[in-house]
């Protein structure tokens, strides 16, 4: 299979909406160099090409790195998609290769595996090993929490079995209480500080009498409630004695009687006609003094209201309390209804001086609803009394047992908590066993398999010493190990640099070792980082020597870019394609593409060359259109090139300072220091990856920067320095 083509990448690092255009090249056959400065998105475009060939990578580590990620690869035979399996053999020399591949247990003393299977044994191994310690100091720690929860446990089961033996039953014990758990479905009774006290006054109750219901019959008294207002709303009226009022009436009824058959006046000894005697004793007739009668009798008969009561002793205690309160209110209503009963009486009486009226006894009857209702609650409680007294074993039985649940519950989570655990440990102290049983079988299947010849090291030294150019570093073996040593045999701790050499000769021996197998493309990320440039040619050879791979070689050193670019003139080359990773910064978000490597880069010689004349370039533009916006990435971009420039030029005079006094000395040289603030300003703030996210957009002091006025005192500071030089670089 051949990559013809990254046709689109979406939400996977700084590739956030990438779709290739129709200028594009199409991947070479053979060679592809891929440049880009770093932090452009290599690092993201190899680590896709990965999972391309391992399905495994993509799901583990692509979706959970990235959030929808997607692309879309086209190839000699289909497009490849992602998060969709596939088969491609690809072979990625980068980090990862090295953390998969390269495994040394002490740096200090450089003892390392070459070779997954040789590794993977060992460490699989010596993992066993360690995980058996670890297994059994596990279980040791297990056991004794297992030991500490069932102790808890017991003591709790004891400490409430004493409770519960002190008020039921003197043999009970946490026996008792875990054969409640564990003898049927448990259901919890939780009791109120009340409910425990009537069951433990039930539980030592003696058996009481049987008690009979209690009854009410208020029929004869609202009889006698209706004979009453039928007299009281009776009105007798007459025309002569209308006008007198109620004064008047028991004098005139006295005076009658005693003038009686007389024609003469006892008090003023004036004549009386026998019509107005007539006429007054009209006034009390017949109808009156029925009246008066059917009063007198109402009175005499009003009935009293009796009901007789028990004594509380003769209840269950626990039903006592609840009796006497309702027998209070009973009596309460009694008292209540003697006072009403006086004022009815008082009423009709009443009645008898005022004949002339009818009278209303609907607010002062008495009202029977508290009374009944408390006889219905007594009746009730003698209801439970006799049946208690007639189940009195049996009740006494279940009091007990709600006593036991009750403070049985109390303890029921706590229980079932400790015997969860219990259950738990005892589970992992036999999986403990298991698992070392297991892994003791493996330990002696895998010490017959470790093969200490696996890898030949004459190839690997080899191409250690072709890329080195010298002898003095090589590996040998040593017992399940390889060793690295200086000199033959002088063990060493090998620098950054010296370890990738180690690491891109093992991986290039595979290559050839597996120049047969189905691998179709091998993609080397930044294979010459940290490296010196003095053995960029022989790694430049290596890979070029691989003839029968589809390469892609990413890149952030321009000089190693040039060794590619300077084999283009060679007739017999075979050529390939070039490209160039961009990352621009829109609106806080760096957003990366792939577009073809720029024509005037094949120009440049050297990397200071191509930045120099980009920045120069830049300034003449920007003169010519001084009104021109300047967007940040340009800022970013320019600040990125003039902090390089300013490195490499200023190495030729000053090469043991740093940036920082580089910059201030050849600003002195220059005769420039007043300028120095705001040129380091400018590097200083917008050269950084993070810069972006770390300035607000918003920030008027950014916009009113002079980038262009920046970039040609850098562009000066150098003329005044070495005008020659300067006159030589614009002329490239």
């Amino acid at each position: 299979m051949k990559i013809r083509k990254v046709k689109s990448i979406k939400n996977i690092g700084s590739f956030v909406d990438y779709q290739s255009d129709s200028q594009l090249d199409s991947f070479h056959d053979k060679r592809n160099i891929v440049y880009g400065m770093n932090w452009c998105g290599k690092t993201t475009l190899s680590e896709l090409l990965r999972s391309i060939s391992e399905w495994k990578y993509t799901l583990d580590i692509v979706s959970k790195l990235w959030s929808s990620p997607w692309f879309c690869i086209e190839t000699d035979s289909n497009d490849i998609k992602s998060l969709s399996p596939n088969h491609s053999n690809i072979k990625i020399f980068n980090k990862h290769f090295v953390e998969e591949n390269v495994f040394c247990k002490d740096w200090a003393v450089p003892i390392l595996h070459l070779g997954k299977e040789n590794d993977e044994l060992q460490k699989e191994h010596d993992k066993l090993i360690e995980e058996n310690k670890s297994l059994n100091d596990q279980k040791i720690k297990v056991k004794q929490e297992l030991d500490t929860i069932i102790f808890i446990k017991d003591n709790i089961c004891q400490e409430k079995a004493k409770v519960i033996k002190t008020i039921i039953w003197w043999n009970y014990n946490k026996s008792n209480i875990e054969n409640c758990f564990d003898g049927w479905v448990f259901t919890k009774v939780t009791k109120s500080e009340d409910e425990l006290h009537q069951l433990k006054i039930t539980i030592n109750n003696s058996q009481k009498a049987i008690l009979n219901q209690r009854r009410i019959d208020v029929t004869n008294i609202k009889k006698q409630y209706a004979d009453c207002d039928i007299i009281l709303k009776k009105n007798i009226i007459n025309k002569i004695i209308q006008w007198l009022n109620n004064q008047i009436e028991p004098w005139l009824k006295a005076w009658l009687d005693i003038h009686k058959g007389k024609e003469t006046c006892e008090f003023c000894k004036s004549t009386i006609s026998k019509e107005r005697l007539i006429e007054l004793e009209g006034h009390f007739n017949d109808e009156y003094d029925r009246i008066i009668k059917d009063i007198d009798l109402l009175i005499s008969s009003f009935p009293e209201l009796s009901i007789p009561l028990d004594e509380s002793a003769n209840f269950y205690e626990d039903l006592s309390d609840r009796y006497i309160q309702e027998k209070q209110k009973v009596e309460q209503e009694l008292v209540k209804y003697r006072e009403r009963k006086i004022i009815i009486i008082e009423e009709l009486n009443n009645k008898k001086t005022r004949m002339n009226e009818s009278l209303n006894l609907s607010n002062k009857l008495f009202d029977f609803t508290q009374i009944e209702s408390s006889i219905t609650e007594i009746n009730a409680l003698i209801t439970i009394h006799n049946q208690r007294t007639h189940d009195f074993d049996e009740s006494i039985n279940k009091s007990k047992k709600q006593i036991e649940l009750h403070y049985v519950s109390e303890i029921y989570d706590k229980y079932f908590e400790h015997k969860g655990k219990t259950k738990e440990l005892n589970e992992k102290i036999e999986n403990f066993i298991s698992k070392i049983n297991d892994n003791r079988t493996k330990i002696n299947e895998i010490t017959k398999k470790i093969n200490p010849q696996a890898i030949a090291l004459n190839p690997i030294n080899a191409l250690i010493q072709r890329i080195l150019g010298r002898d003095d570093i090589s590996l040998i073996p040593n017992s399940y190990w390889y060793q690295i040593v200086r000199d033959t045999n002088k063990p060493f701790n090998p620098s950054e640099w010296e370890k990738t050499v180690i690491w891109l000769a093992y991986f290039i021996n595979k290559l050839i070792d597996q120049k047969t197998d189905t691998t179709d493309i091998v993609v080397f990320d930044d294979p010459v980082t940290s490296l010196d440039e003095q053995i960029f040619y022989n790694i430049y050879g290596l890979i070029s020597s691989l003839e029968w791979y589809q390469i892609f070689v990413l890149t952030h050193h321009f000089q190693f870019l040039r060794l590619f670019i300077d084999q283009l003139w060679l007739p017999s080359w075979n050529k390939g394609t070039y490209f160039r990773i961009r990352a621009r910064h829109i609106w806080r978000e760096r957003k990366s593409d792939i577009v073809n490597l720029e024509k005037q880069i094949y120009k440049y010689h050297s990397e200071y060359e191509f930045l120099f004349k980009s920045i120069y370039d830049f300034v003449e533009a920007k003169r010519s259109n001084p009104h021109d916006v300047i967007d940040i990435d340009e800022w970013y971009n320019n600040a990125n090139m003039t902090r390089k420039i300013i490195e490499i030029f200023g190495s030729i005079y000053f090469p043991k300072d740093n940036l920082s006094e580089k910059l201030k000395r050849c600003l002195v040289k220059a005769d420039m220091w007043s300028d120095h603030n705001e040129i380091y300003r400018f590097i200083n703030s917008f050269s950084h990856n993070n810069s972006l996210q770390t300035i607000s957009l918003f920030d008027t002091t950014i916009y009113t920067t002079n980038v262009r006025s920046v970039l040609d005192k850098v562009m000066k500071m150098i003329q005044e320095i070495n005008p020659e030089h300067y006159t030589e670089m614009i002329n490239i």
